[in-house]
């Protein structure tokens, strides 16, 4: 599965089996506000995260910190021991 985000517009998914971990949408009111994505969790296939056209998955910690400061308030990470724990994307 690949997984592109546009912090603050849109959140888009591309899954071949149509399992994807963990993803968690959170609302205020009617809207969907964030959307959070557990990769590790994914048992069947790989979970690729991307930031418009930036891999997140297998970026080191440094890296990873660069490109969240880029994208602001709309996008959070967490690396894991093998590859990434949480993102969220604000929307």
């Amino acid at each position: 599965m690949q997984i592109y985000g546009y912090p603050g517009e849109r959140v888009d998914f591309v899954s071949r089996s149509a399992a994807a971990g963990s993803i968690m949408l959170r609302f205020t009111g009617d809207k969907v506000r964030e959307i959070a994505i557990y990769p590790q969790r994914s048992q069947r296939e790989r979970i690729d995260v991307f930031v418009g056209k930036t891999r997140l998955s297998g970026l080191d910690e440094e890296s990873l910190a660069e490109v969240i400061a880029q994208a602001g308030d709309g996008l959070s990470a967490t690396a894991a021991a093998e590859g990434l724990g949480e993102v969220i994307f604000r929307l």
